[in-house]
């Protein structure tokens, strides 16, 4: 029998059936030569654990990002995407209602016909001068084929 200090990784239980302690936690692991073994949680509470080599772990966590990615991937490819260029230009602080505007290949005027607004008023929220009302965003959205979160 050997005995040894190690610390928990990773949890992988049901929600119900999780242990009282968390990542980062002490645990005494007794164990044989098998990697089905028994742990004493901080608590002195015994559960069964599974031990493997940390390179083997490693592989195992990257084999699941890559299983994740692809998952996220799957659920979104039929949804638009969008050119480094414009999520640039609205991260760096660009008014989102012009660069989706622009991105959409309307002009000023075009987009405030389609949202049933002032050319003046759309022109003031473009460059931050008024804040749009709700109402306002709600066909500023719909004109633009986005989401309220594109626009705000």
């Amino acid at each position: 029998m050997v005995e040894a200090r190690a610390r928990v990784l990773e949890i992988s239980l049901p929600a119900n059936d999780l242990p009282k302690f968390v990542p980062g936690d002490e645990v005494t692991i007794i164990s044989s030569s098998a990697t089905n073994t028994l742990a004493t949680g901080p608590d002195g509470e015994e559960f069964p654990v599974t031990v493997i080599a940390r390179h083997e772990y490693e592989a195992m966590t990257e084999h699941m990002e890559d299983l994740e990615a692809l998952i996220a991937y799957r659920q979104t490819r039929d949804e638009e995407s969008l050119p480094l260029e414009m999520i640039k230009r609205i991260t760096g602080g660009e008014n989102p209602v012009r660069v989706w505007r622009e991105y959409r290949g309307l002009s000023l005027r075009a987009l405030a016909g389609k949202a049933g607004v002032s050319y003046s008023y759309l022109s003031e929220i473009e460059t931050g001068k008024k804040e749009p009302a709700l109402k306002t965003l709600k066909r500023l959205t719909t004109a633009l084929d986005v989401d309220l979160d594109d626009l705000v």
